[in-house]
């Protein structure tokens, strides 16, 4: 997971939004969404989005080291987490694990697609809503999905068509009064 923050135009206003991305390692199947401020529930909220947009999730979650997330990340002892990510990681049971602070290559993955996103979405965009945004970033989150990736031969679409099979699902609930048995 990480996140980046553009400047946009809006109709005629030049606004700050923060662009959410959530990849998986082995597809590199993205899942990206907009939000005009960034503090913890945001992120948290966007990283509920991305489950349930991949119908599962993997069992460790790499991030930066945002303070949103992050409290303390010291070179030696215990990460410090906030209470609110710790208790979301909690109800998934996925294992958070924060780069070592100034040390990039940890998150190459999800560095490089922000480049992308930049030079072939964010630069010289307009929009005249939010809306409009939003549904340009999910066409733009598609094609890219299936475009043929360098690095791995294939694209994240077609991968992920055997990674899906390794996320932990999201439990499958039944009509009231029904079971699924």
């Amino acid at each position: 997971y990480d996140w980046k923050e553009w400047r946009l135009c809006v109709g005629d206003t030049e606004m700050t939004i923060y662009i959410h991305s959530l990849l998986l390692g082995y597809s590199r199947k993205k899942y990206y969404e907009v939000s005009l401020s960034i503090t913890s529930e945001d992120i948290i909220q966007f990283l509920h989005d991305g489950i349930a947009y991949f119908e599962g999730y993997a069992s460790q979650l790499v991030i930066d080291n945002p303070k949103q997330l992050v409290i303390k990340h010291p070179k030696k002892g215990a990460i410090q987490y906030n209470d609110l990510f710790l208790k979301f990681c909690g109800l998934y049971r996925i294992t958070p694990d924060a780069c070592r602070p100034y040390r990039a290559r940890t998150k190459g993955k999800v560095e490089r697609p922000f480049y992308y996103l930049q030079e072939h979405f964010l630069r010289g965009l307009k929009v005249s809503t939010l809306s409009e945004l939003d549904m340009k970033l999910v066409e733009f989150n598609q094609d890219c999905n299936a475009l043929k990736n360098r690095s791995i031969g294939e694209s994240p679409n077609d991968r992920f068509d055997v990674e899906k099979k390794a996320l932990i699902q999201l439990p499958k609930l039944g009509l009231m009064g029904t079971t699924d048995r």
